[in-house]
């Protein structure tokens, strides 16, 4: 925030005046008195960069030149310019802001493209790629799976986020955008899938293909959700690559006469495999009117395939505010991705919280170090066997 204060004395009488204009997004105040004080106020500034995402080339080997560079610009103000580099910024190109660029040429080897944007406060970004043109590279089609040369298998496309969690009403609609890119030097088909919501959401496609380095927005939709805690996955598959984006949604009713929170620490979020979790939770009486009501709280574990796994309910009688620790056990489940929550039913709402939490199976690494620990055992013993027989033998030769 830009506050900047100027003061003048003028011939002002018997009237008072107000200014009030808009200026790119802030604010000049003006007031003046009959004891003839004029106060002119700025009041706004803009101290957010520029958004900018270099979606093209990706960071990731290649086995032909590359020609063009594409990115995605954004500024909540007035972008002033925008410009790139193909050499780590030691020469810079001005282009028109929001245009990709074409004709430019990759070299051998390691690449490092970048390209910048401010806006008209000065508030500058940038985003950069460095990517390898493998030797012997022409400049015709592209590479298939974008490794070539006997490198690591590289995947095709990104997604973002991986995961969200969305508080709503009961009459709330969402449409929660999920950017897939496709970071491969060659055209891909994705496919578009939801697992555990059943007929509560649903998404805005089920297909699409994707060119070399474009982004496409695939929409998570549902309108009028009854209260409760929804859990799913949208599934984005390209052959056999499958990536998942888990959901939470939690949905109370538009009045609160109740409301709820759920917390659990760090230590809880993150466990092993038969590990319970602690959980505090607090109820608070938000009607000034209502002294005292009966709330009907119900425990739940669910999964990502919108699953109840665990189960339990009390009754709980709540005047001002109620703080008390619940332990969900978690000796049945294994490992993977889970929904710790706590609902309130009371006459006419519902109020709703909840958590994510990782359960990890530490079996393997101490199987691991017991192999390890093990293996170490026995070379000792051979190496200490061999170096016993050579000595017995030097001995008996003598």
């Amino acid at each position: 925030m830009i506050l900047i204060l100027v003061t003048f004395t003028v011939l002002l009488s018997l009237f008072n005046i107000f200014l009030f204009q808009s200026v790119s997004q802030n604010f000049v105040l003006g007031s003046a008195t009959n004891q003839g004080t004029l106060t002119l106020r700025v009041v706004g500034g803009d101290n957010i960069a520029p958004a900018i995402d270099l979606t093209y080339p990706g960071n990731i080997s290649y086995s032909s030149q590359k020609t063009e560079l594409n990115y995605s610009v954004y500024d909540n103000n007035i972008l002033d310019s925008c410009w790139y580099s193909l050499n780590s910024g030691t020469t810079n190109t001005s282009v028109t802001c929001g245009q990709n660029v074409t004709g430019i040429s990759s070299s051998l080897g390691t690449n490092t493209w970048t390209v910048y944007a401010n806006d008209t406060f000065g508030n500058e970004n940038s985003s950069s790629a460095t990517f390898f043109i493998e030797s012997g590279g022409g400049g015709g089609g592209g590479d298939g799976g974008g490794g070539g040369g006997g490198g690591p298998e590289l995947e095709p496309f990104s997604v973002n986020p991986r995961d969200t969690s969305l508080e709503l009403t009961e009459k709330d609609s969402i449409a929660e955008e999920i950017k897939i890119v496709n970071i491969i030097d060659s055209a891909i088909t994705l496919d578009f899938s939801l697992e555990g919501f059943d007929s509560t959401a649903s998404l805005s496609s089920t297909s699409t293909t994707l060119l070399p380095g474009e982004v496409y927005s695939l929409f998570l939709i549902s309108e009028l959700l009854d209260p409760g805690v929804y859990t799913g996955k949208v599934l984005v598959s390209s052959g056999n690559i499958v990536k998942e984006v888990l959901v939470v949604l939690t949905v109370r009713s538009e009045k609160l006469l109740f409301d709820i929170s759920l917390e659990i620490s760090d230590e809880f979020r993150k466990i092993s495999v038969g590990k319970n979790v602690s959980a505090s939770i607090s109820i608070y009486n938000l009607d000034e009117l209502l002294e005292a009501g009966e709330i009907n709280a119900t425990y739940l574990i669910k999964d990502f395939s919108g699953n109840v796994l665990y189960e339990d309910s009390e009754i709980l009688f709540v005047e001002d505010r109620t703080n008390y620790n619940y332990v969900y056990p978690t000796d049945f489940l294994s490992a993977g991705e889970y929904v710790i929550a706590v609902e309130n039913i009371y006459q006419g709402g519902f109020a709703v919280s909840s958590v994510r939490v990782s359960i990890i199976d530490e079996d393997f690494n101490y199987l691991l170090w017991l192999a390890i620990a093990i293996a170490v055992i026995l070379a000792a013993v051979v190496l200490w066997r061999s170096i016993y027989t050579y000595k017995k033998s030097e001995k008996y030769k003598k």
